[in-house]
């Protein structure tokens, strides 16, 4: 079967090999080159040296490894935070985010907001981030509405454009601010 993007028989990395050719790869995090880090394999294989290659425990086992709180105290510490909670994904942390601030106000999403953070539904905002922060200024003062949620990137990274979000102190209602930092 010949080699194809659906049928890789290498590591991803920033560079990936198909059908012959060579290809940048910017998905997941192999586009960071950290896979074939030689420092980062280092500290991947004494991990696997020193917990096996797969524990899959959890927080309701009756045995657990010491390492998941260890690492969420040394990331709440690092970051200034009363607690912190490590996920196996970048998308499970979006999704627990979403679920849980569901009850907290009404959500809106900035136009290209990552689909990790995405509801069951995809939003529909189109337009430049500019004109959306100015229109959802306008919707957020004028609505009866108390509790807001706002979900966006804190850059397109499709476009060399960092977002400005200097709009919101220009709101006048309780705002829950997401922004997914991810790519920037």
């Amino acid at each position: 079967m010949q080699e194809d993007f659906k049928n890789l028989k290498s590591p991803l990395a920033n560079k990936i090999e198909a059908k012959g050719d060579s290809y940048l790869y910017f998905g997941g995090t192999a586009y960071l080159g950290i896979p074939q880090n030689e420092k980062f394999l280092q500290f991947y294989l004494r991990g696997v040296q020193k917990f096996g290659l797969n524990n899959g425990t959890s927080r309701s086992n009756n045995v657990q490894l010491g390492i998941y709180n260890e690492a969420e105290e040394c990331a709440a510490r690092r970051f200034g935070s009363e607690a912190a909670l490590i996920t196996s994904s970048g998308y499970l942390a979006a999704q627990l985010t979403i679920k849980k601030l569901a009850a907290v106000g009404e959500f809106r999403y900035a136009p290209a907001t990552h689909p990790a953070l995405w509801g069951s539904l995809e939003p529909n905002t189109i337009g430049s981030f500019k004109d959306w922060s100015e229109q959802i200024v306008d919707e957020i003062n004028s609505s009866e509405k108390q509790n807001w949620v706002i979900i966006t990137n804190s850059m397109n990274n499709l476009y060399p454009e960092v977002y400005d979000f200097s709009f919101v102190k220009q709101l006048k209602k309780q705002i829950t601010l997401i922004v997914d930092d991810s790519h920037g």
